[in-house]
């Protein structure tokens, strides 16, 4: 919520995956996750120049 990470997994749909979720869905979440919050702190450190 502090970043404005839009989740791309709904809570339903990971309760339905249970242990085992699919490998490439979590893979995505996770690298989408990553440049965004990648993208969010350049964007700190240019402020603070």
């Amino acid at each position: 919520m502090l970043v404005d990470c839009v989740p791309l997994v709904e809570v339903e749909d990971m309760m339905i995956m249970g242990k085992k979720p699919d490998p490439k869905c979590v893979f995505t979440y996770v690298q989408s996750l990553y440049n965004h919050l990648r993208r969010h702190e350049l964007r700190l450190r240019g402020k603070n120049v």
